[in-house]
């Protein structure tokens, strides 16, 4: 896993998607999942492979939440975001309600390298199993946070805020 500077060019259609959509999500600011950051860094890595864990997040392209107008706004703006950074796929555009554990998954189902770009105000953590099998915690930057890692690989997520997650598979 690592961290990649973050290229203020590459967040500019993020930032309209999350500004024209607000009509809907900020009604999800006051939800929350009940998770604590406590319980994240309690939870064991599981032994059997997990490709994706039961997450309640809220979808950006598909959620009844935001209008058809917004939906396909995003579809179409994403997928030019997709192909100007030179990415194989989407793999996710969503937003974890406030205190939401994505517990340890691996991604095996669809390998390759993985590229996040996520934004969040409040205390946000990615956890993975590193090459010699120790658990790693990497806090999210207030505002906008690139990661890359090769899937598969363990790890979770934990945010105390919204946070939104777009995620791509760069190369397979």
């Amino acid at each position: 896993m690592k961290k990649i500077k973050v290229n203020q060019e590459e967040l500019e259609p993020l930032k309209d998607i999350i500004k024209f959509t607000s009509g809907a999500w900020t009604s999800l600011i006051s939800l929350s999942n009940d998770d604590s950051e406590k319980k994240f860094r309690e939870q064991e890595v599981p032994v059997k492979d997990r490709p994706h864990p039961h997450t309640p997040t809220i979808d950006l392209c598909n959620d009844q939440r935001f209008t058809t107008e917004d939906k396909v706004e995003a579809r179409l703006i994403l997928r030019q975001w997709c192909k100007q950074l030179d990415a194989q796929q989407l793999t996710n555009s969503m937003i974890y309600l406030p205190e939401t554990i994505m517990k340890w998954h691996t991604n095996s189902d669809n390998p390759g390298v993985r590229r996040y770009y996520t934004f969040t105000k409040g205390d946000a953590w990615f956890a993975w199993v590193d090459k010699k099998g120790n658990v790693q915690y990497d806090k999210d930057n207030m505002g906008w946070t690139v990661r890359e890692f090769e899937a598969p690989i363990w790890h979770s997520i934990y945010t105390s805020q919204l946070r939104f997650s777009f995620g791509l598979l760069m190369d397979v």
